[in-house]
């Protein structure tokens, strides 16, 4: 590594940290005899930040909620309101301010998060890092600068410049999960694995599903407000929300399913529930037609001029709110066929 590897920061040309050298390195030892360099001060300090951070990712995840900072969605305005609070950002609990997010989208995944932005403070930005004890060497001399760092919200796809720490997954206007701040995610984990082997997911309250219908080859449902564990995890919602599961059934062709019926009870209408329902859509129809009259010996024949066969194509598919009427050709003229899901009907109408 070359010394400028070591420079901490550009607006700081003097000030180096080895800390990035090797990361195997534990402490800084001093040594009597030898010179104390300000580099080796920064390595110390940095190398405590690490071990810090590190232990701190043990206990808690980048984004955490350890106070307030709660959400709340305006889908008419397109803004969300963010209320100030405390979070976990970077290996420590970092304030961050109230703020309103506007235009954010309210279709699809959007994450809600924080960036964190670090700034370079020098005795010309502020006196006070001036040297402070009267009648000493140091009195009014530049002392060490000062890092300081602070948090901002903002949400993907906002144009801002930084890396943005998810805190909230906003779906479809709705914040997927509002549960109230953990402590401790490892252990959590933890609890988590145990409840989810021993129980699966469930419903605690509320997330009752409705079933609103089709709407552009979607069928859309409503889940309701309420609170659920999910792969062992407390998941919380304050507002319902929408979801649309794309149309596409996995579809099976019947070359054939007889039915029989008798026209005697309804002359004008047959109806015919299938064993394989619903219908997606109806290539060919045959229907064959049979008239039967008594024998002297009791019993009952076909009289053959009077049997009929007719097959017909069937229309496109439809969806079970629609109707397919292929037309066919009888002695009684035209007759229609149409059907809902599991049902084919055929309905003749009077000469």
């Amino acid at each position: 590594m070359s010394i400028d590897d070591y420079r901490i920061s550009p607006e700081l040309p003097a000030a180096y940290d080895r800390s990035l050298a090797d990361p195997g390195r534990e402490r800084v030892i001093f040594s009597e005899g030898h010179f104390a360099q300000a580099a080796d001060l920064n390595e110390a300090l940095s190398l405590e930040r690490q071990a810090r951070t590190r232990l701190g990712n043990m206990v808690a995840r980048d984004g955490d909620r350890v106070e307030n900072a709660v959400a709340l969605v305006d889908t008419d305005a397109g803004t969300v309101t963010l209320a100030e609070g405390r979070l976990f950002v970077r290996g420590d609990v970092r304030p961050v301010g109230a703020a309103v997010l506007a235009d954010v989208p309210m279709l699809g995944d959007v994450q809600i998060g924080v960036r964190l932005a670090s700034a370079i403070v020098t005795h010309e930005d502020d006196a006070s890092l001036l040297g402070l004890h009267p009648g000493s060497l140091a009195e009014g001399e530049p002392g060490a600068a000062r890092e300081t760092v602070s948090l901002s919200w903002g949400f993907s796809g906002d144009g801002e410049a930084g890396a943005l720490t998810q805190v909230y997954l906003l779906r479809n206007g709705t914040i997927v999960d509002q549960t109230p701040p953990p402590g401790l995610t490892p252990i959590q984990d933890l609890l988590a694995s145990m409840d989810s082997d021993a129980h699966g997911n469930y419903v605690v309250r509320g997330c009752r599903v409705t079933a609103l219908g089709e709407s552009g080859g979607n069928q859309v449902f409503s889940v309701e407000e309420g609170v659920a564990n999910i792969l062992g995890r407390k998941r919380t919602r304050y507002a319902s929300t929408r979801h649309s599961e794309p149309e596409t059934p996995d579809l099976l062709a019947i070359s054939s399913e007889p039915q029989t019926f008798n026209t005697d009870a309804a002359p004008d209408t047959a109806r015919l529930f299938l064993n394989r329902a619903p219908i997606n859509s109806v290539s060919q129809v045959t229907v064959r037609r049979l008239a039967q009259r008594p024998t002297g010996s009791g019993g009952w024949l076909p009289n053959s001029p009077n049997c009929r066969v007719s097959t017909f194509p069937a229309l496109a598919s439809a969806s079970p709110a629609h109707s397919i009427s292929p037309a066919w050709s009888t002695a009684r003229g035209q007759n229609l066929m149409s059907w809902r899901a599991g049902l084919v009907r055929f309905s003749r109408p009077r000469s």
